[in-house]
């Protein structure tokens, strides 16, 4: 659901990949599982080409 989430905001997720690649993003989370969390899903969706 997340993911479908960021692809409904293309651009916002373009404008990040494109921050992304010229300095550090840092992701914040809140939830207890650091493995699985929003910030997790948008740091995989970032990454991918």
């Amino acid at each position: 659901r997340y993911r479908a989430e960021l692809r409904a905001q293309a651009a916002a997720l373009q404008a990040l990949r494109q921050r992304a690649a010229q300095q550090r993003v840092t992701l914040l989370y809140a939830a207890h599982d650091a493995r699985r969390n929003h910030a997790v899903v948008l740091r995989d969706v970032l990454r991918k080409p």
